[in-house]
């Protein structure tokens, strides 16, 4: 299994969270996003630690997007993956924006009850502009091919990442 086939499986394993499909029907639904938060898992002799945010539905407190970086120590360099809500358009790319840079580009990889998962290597240039960035923009498209866009917070990502990366 491909190091990147490892992080999806991780993050499907602990990612017993259930994604509101629903949102992704909706334009202007509130949300509420939670602190960036390390979390780390025993494999091994080893801990497999990653950063996370998650955006939830205000009303609900169902997760509608979650945003991981991981640093795998078998490759020693640094990966994410974005879930995103069952009933989005899989054939359109997902946007990932830090502040008003040009936009990262990531295609869906697979969907689970939990929601779907895309997943890439991230490049130091984007962890760079993560750690000093004020907001991280992420679009993906619903079934009416609207653009859904959910922003998250990055105060608290270079410290996250800093405890993952050591």
């Amino acid at each position: 299994m491909t190091p990147f086939g490892r992080t999806l499986s991780l993050v499907l394993a602990w990612s017993a969270m259930g994604a509101a499909s629903g949102f992704a029907q909706q334009a202007n639904v509130p949300v509420s996003a939670n602190d960036w938060r390390v979390e780390c898992t025993n494999v091994g002799k080893t801990l497999d630690c990653r950063a996370l945010v998650e955006v939830m539905q205000r009303d609900s407190r169902q997760v509608i997007t979650s945003l991981t970086v991981r640093y795998p120590a078998e490759t020693k360099k640094p990966v994410m993956m974005v879930q995103v809500p069952l009933g989005v358009l899989v054939n359109e790319p997902i946007a990932l924006t830090v502040d008003t840079n040009q936009p990262v580009q990531t295609s869906v990889q697979t969907c689970t009850q939990a929601g779907c998962f895309a997943g890439s290597p991230i490049s130091d240039v984007l962890i760079s502009t993560m750690r000093v960035g004020k907001q991280l923009t992420i679009v993906f498209y619903n079934a009416n091919k609207q653009a859904i866009t959910v922003t998250v917070p990055l105060a608290g990502f270079a410290m996250a990442y800093d405890k993952i990366k050591s």
